[in-house]
Formats: structure tokens, sequence, C-alpha cells
């Protein structure tokens, strides 16, 4: 509901801007803090896969064209990167700090549940191949 909104407010500043030559953000033809917002929400949501639901099936093309037209500024992408690398930079430095920080008890738990899944699965198909 309120990407509606958000879809009915570009319309707005395209019927009221029309036939100028600027590009139109959220609030008129300046990029304010509010065209951040909003950005940096949408790359979320796409970070999530929910892009293709809320705006890349065409049922929203003023948001699809002003997130196209955020994600060309440089100061967005030096920030947020690409949908990619945001994976890479959000996950995996986090995932090595842990590892670091305490490698027995993460190790041992890893090992341990491994295992036990493991003897429960021999035990489940050597019940099943005795009884059955």
């Amino acid at each position: 509901m309120v990407l509606d909104q958000v879809e009915a407010e570009l319309e707005k500043r395209k019927l009221e801007y029309q036939g100028q030559k600027c590009e139109l953000w959220l609030c008129g033809p300046e990029f304010t803090l509010a065209d951040i917002c909003l950005g940096a929400l949408l790359h979320r949501l796409k970070f999530l896969g929910l892009s293709r639901k809320y705006w890349e099936d065409g049922s929203r093309p003023n948001l699809q064209s002003f997130f196209m037209r955020v994600q060309k500024r440089y100061a967005f992408r030096k920030v947020l990167g690409d949908i990619h690398t945001t994976l890479l930079s959000a996950v995996l430095p986090n995932a090595f700090r842990m590892v670091k920080k305490k490698p027995p008890s993460f190790f041992g738990a890893s090992f341990l549940m491994g295992s036990l899944g493991g003897m429960g699965y021999f035990a489940y198909w050597y019940l099943k191949k005795k009884y059955m």
C-alpha cells in the first residue's frame, strides 16, 4: 500500500513537470533525503528478492524508473554498491569474524550437529531395513 502511494506521488511529479527537461524525483526536480531513503528501501527489497513482486512486474512503472535512475547515481553505487556485491560485503565478513572469535565452539557445534544428524540417518536406515 505504501508503494502504491509512492507510485501515485511519482506520477503526480511526472504530470506536474511535464515538458520540462529535468530528472524527476519524489519531491520534484531536486534529489532529496526522501529519495535517498526510498532508494535504500528499494535496494533492500531487491536484495531480499522482492523487487519482482513489488515493481519489476510492470505494476509500478514510475517506481521502476525511479529505482533505475537512483542506481545510476555515483554516490548510490559507491555507498550501497551492486546487489550482488552486497551479499559478499554484508554476510561474509561477519561469518569470518564469528569463526575467528570463537572457532572451537563454532566448529564443535557444527561437528556435533553433523554427527548427530548422520547417526540419526544411519539408525533410521538400519531400522527401516531390519523391520520393513
